[in-house]
């Protein structure tokens, strides 16, 4: 079987200069630069840069792919806006792993299968999951716990057998996105694993809606408290809010609210009714909604 590697680089935030262009053509001659992107094939040969540290100062999304059964993902995430401290829980020795720079966060997520035998080339992976990056930055772990399943799905890992605590499990895998799927099927997750975890969400939803003692959901401390204001917002006034009221009241822009309703939305933790104005609602037990916070600033 002949060699082949594929590499590819996304800025995404920033597009590189003139003389990042003329540094990252220092360590390849053969790759097509662009304002945006770095790719280059290998039939032969190797890389010569470290990808990592390519990661750290250039770009926001990398891909690599080998024929001998190698896939490697990472997304690089402002630390103004996603913590290391919210991917930790789901650091797996075998596929996920993320580290902190100054100015940023890198995740990174590998899978391996040494027969190559379900290689299928380049094929647009990396722009079917960059939608991964926007999820992550609107508070979506899911790709997390995703990554955590595929690095325990062969091992004990996942029963707590090693000593840790398994990590939270998010609201929403039940009705994985596009890209979601698209991702399990990067990190090569077992579909029964997968079908697993899809029922014990629905069956957690149920139980939150049931008459029984609830079972508390798992969303992030910014998810939280949008639906803390959604709550709050219709106990006082008797109908939902507008976006431009969570805008107001959190000082965030237009586009960060309007991604978080359609997230909380495709979660299942909110519904709304289309065209008609200010008609959000919780769709979880008042129960699971956490305090609302006084606000100097954004919940995050």
């Amino acid at each position: 079987m002949s060699e082949y590697q594929y590499y590819e680089f996304q800025a995404i935030d920033r597009p590189l200069d003139k003389r990042a262009m003329a540094e990252l053509r220092k360590i390849t001659s053969r790759a097509e630069i662009t304002s945006t992107s770095l790719i280059n094939e290998y039939h032969w040969g190797d890389f010569k840069g470290d990808p990592a540290r390519l990661m750290e100062k250039y770009f926001d999304a990398f891909l690599y792919l080998a024929n001998w059964g190698t896939h490697w993902l990472m997304l690089r995430l402002p630390a103004g806006r996603f913590h290391l401290s919210a991917a930790k829980p789901y650091l797996a020795p075998d596929s996920f792993d993320a580290w902190a720079t100054k100015t940023h966060v890198i995740l990174d997520f590998h899978s391996e299968d040494e027969s190559g035998e379900d290689f299928m080339g380049p094929g647009g992976w990396l722009g079917s999951m960059m939608p991964l990056r926007a999820d992550l930055l609107a508070g979506d772990l899911r790709c997390l716990y995703l990554a955590w399943l595929a690095g325990t799905q062969h091992g004990e890992e996942e029963d707590g057998e090693d000593g840790r605590t398994p990590p939270p499990v998010p609201c929403g895998l039940g009705s994985l996105s596009a890209s979601l799927k698209g991702f399990a099927d990067f990190m090569r997750l077992d579909k029964g694993v997968l079908a697993r975890a899809a029922r014990a969400d629905v069956t957690r939803l149920d139980a939150a809606v049931s008459s029984s003692p609830p079972q508390a959901l798992t969303f992030t401390h910014r998810q939280g408290q949008f639906l803390a204001f959604l709550y709050w917002y219709r106990k006082l006034d008797r109908h939902g809010p507008a976006e431009t009221d969570f805008v107001r009241f959190f000082g965030v822009s237009p586009p960060s609210v309007h991604s978080m309703i359609v997230k909380l939305s495709d979660l299942g933790l909110i519904t709304r009714e289309a065209g008609m104005p200010r008609s959000l609602s919780l769709a979880i037990p008042e129960e699971q909604v956490p305090q609302l916070e006084e606000m100097a600033g954004p919940p995050w």
